[in-house]
């Protein structure tokens, strides 16, 4: 249905503005060739939709806007681009090589999965296209040009990669094999290697498999992340990767977790903070740096943390709960029992929430509803503490 609709905007735009000025919208286009050279972006996509109202048959203005939203961090944009470029022409191994890129960045494991492995059926094409390439399991990207070459050892880095995100560790083994088969040399490949070994319950051979590595490579971050997971050495090891490349957030999230464990709360904080210089829009890290905060008693931080999580994903039941904690101790009780309610509403057997929103109810003196929360959280299984016991045995008496 999505690519029948797209049909058909193409052929009305043709309709209407393909006959028009193909001398404009070549100019247009040039000039946003130019503005991207330039790094100037915004600009730049505004030229290409200018070239493409006047013109939506040309494949090129389709990919070049498709860069653009990569540029500009609209992945999912650029999926759409793509998959326009595809619906134009004969199917192309470099274009559905790109749109596998793009599936993978998105975490459309599915599709990627699909595009990969159709990339291997596929002959090569004439093209020296630039990709932007994120790396398995990293925020990094690398170049690939692909003029006349075949990517099979990437396309099979990354069907190994989707494996281990769907938990499918000996498929991984298999891709990651397949992958080092043509290219032996491949450090990043050994650690994937390694991570589908330890998913697979074979942590002696994942050991050795990045020690390997790092005989090659002593400071390869993600080996030395990886290890880190592995050994009793976690935070030491997950610095020397943060001194590897400070980059990977990984690495800082990882140590932020180890740290929050041990109640090295500053210490969280501040690695949280660094992994949120490098991916704003993760509402798991705002809901982390939150909680961290909390414990330290800077409720308005966290509060700030917790909000801006929910922006991000107003699903995010844990932000609702510690919002709503950090909502007591700001002396903000009725706001306190909305957020217990909005992550009730989201996960009606959540029984801290009936809990603590109880908790509230007894400090607004509304007894009733307080011990209703409080026989819920019961029957969820959460055990009151004897002094609510004797409150609500109390209150029956006295109804």
């Amino acid at each position: 249905m999505r690519f029948f609709l797209v049909y058909i905007l193409i052929g009305l735009r043709l309709a209407l503005y393909g006959q028009g000025n193909p001398q404009l919208a070549e100019q247009h286009y040039q000039n946003a060739l130019q503005l991207h050279r330039n790094g100037n972006y915004e600009e730049a996509l505004r030229e290409v939709n200018r070239c493409l109202f006047l013109n939506a048959s040309q494949i090129a203005p389709y990919l070049l806007r498709a860069d653009i939203w990569e540029r500009l961090q609209r992945t999912d944009q650029a999926l759409t681009d793509v998959e326009t470029a595809i619906l134009l022409t004969t199917e192309s191994r470099e274009l559905i090589f790109r749109k596998a890129l793009l599936c993978f960045q998105l975490q459309k494991w599915d599709d990627a999965h699909e595009a990969f492995r159709k990339v291997l059926r596929l002959q090569a094409g004439e093209t020296n296209t630039l990709y932007y390439a994120q790396l398995p399991n990293t925020n990094a990207t690398v170049g690939i040009i692909t003029a006349q070459s075949d990517v099979r050892t990437m396309v099979f880095q990354h069907l190994g990669a989707i494996s281990l995100h769907l938990h499918r560790c000996e498929e991984a083994l298999a891709w990651f094999d397949s992958a080092l088969s043509l290219q032996k040399d491949l450090i990043d490949v050994q650690v994937c290697r390694a991570e589908a070994l330890a998913q697979c319950g074979n942590k002696t051979a994942a050991v050795k498999e990045l020690q390997k590595a790092l005989e090659v490579e002593p400071e390869n971050a993600r080996a030395l992340r990886q290890l880190a997971l592995l050994t009793n050495h976690r935070e030491e090891l997950l610095t020397l990767a943060i001194r590897a490349d400070s980059l990977l957030p990984d690495s800082w999230l990882e140590r932020a977790n180890y740290r929050m464990n041990v109640k090295n709360y500053e210490g969280a904080e501040l690695d949280y903070t660094r992994a949120l210089a490098i991916l704003r829009h993760d509402a798991e890290i705002w809901l982390n740096r939150g909680m961290a905060r909390e414990q330290l008693g800077n409720y308005s931080g966290a509060y700030e943390d917790f909000s801006t999580a929910l922006q991000l994903d107003e699903q995010l039941v844990a932000a609702w709960l510690h919002r709503g904690n950090v909502q007591v101790q700001l002396k903000q009780y009725k706001n306190a029992v909305e957020d217990y309610s909005a992550a009730i509403a989201i996960a009606p057997d959540y029984g801290k929430a009936y809990f603590n929103r109880g908790g509230v109810f007894l400090k607004l003196n509304e007894k009733q509803k307080a011990c209703s929360d409080f026989h819920r959280a019961s029957e969820l299984g959460l055990m009151l503490p004897e002094k609510i016991k004797r409150i609500c045995a109390n209150s029956m008496l006295a109804d």
